[in-house]
């Protein structure tokens, strides 16, 4: 994966990130790894625990974000999340409920706006990737 489409990732995963709190999400875990996979975030709310996977796309050239968290990756997710659970097995007891959501990050379109690759993001003074003009889609219960 190259640096800016890391950077890009990121971007998207703090905009999740921020998004969720705002909504009342407490952040569990962020960027999970174990031998059976990978997830983005891991938020509680209410009895509530949350496996999210956080897809950005700022260009729309590959059609919908939400599209490629397909079966295979579905998979792995779940079970990550059981590698997850069963690790924490003392934190989460058995009255919780588990979903899996979907965070699509992606950039604002105008009316007007002819080429999706006209679109620029700029760097702060740490390197990191800024945009405001992107909309978030939460899909709950994605899978």
């Amino acid at each position: 994966m190259s640096l800016h489409n890391q950077k890009v990732g990121f971007m998207g995963q703090n905009k999740a990130r921020q998004h969720l709190t705002e909504k009342g999400y407490t952040i569990v875990a962020e960027n999970f790894r174990c031998r059976m996979g990978e997830i983005d975030l891991i938020a509680t709310i209410k009895n509530v625990l949350v496996f999210i996977e956080v897809k950005t796309d700022l260009t729309g050239y590959y059609g919908e974000a939400e599209s490629r968290v397909d079966l295979r990756k579905q998979r792995r997710i779940k079970r990550a999340a059981l590698f997850f659970l069963t690790d924490n097995k003392f934190r989460y007891h058995r009255g919780w409920e588990y979903r899996f959501d979907v965070i699509v990050v992606e950039k604002e379109y105008s009316q007007n706006q002819n080429n999706l690759r006209d679109f620029q993001i700029k760097e702060n003074h740490n390197g990191q990737l800024e945009q405001n003009d992107l909309n978030i889609r939460h899909i709950k219960n994605a899978f």
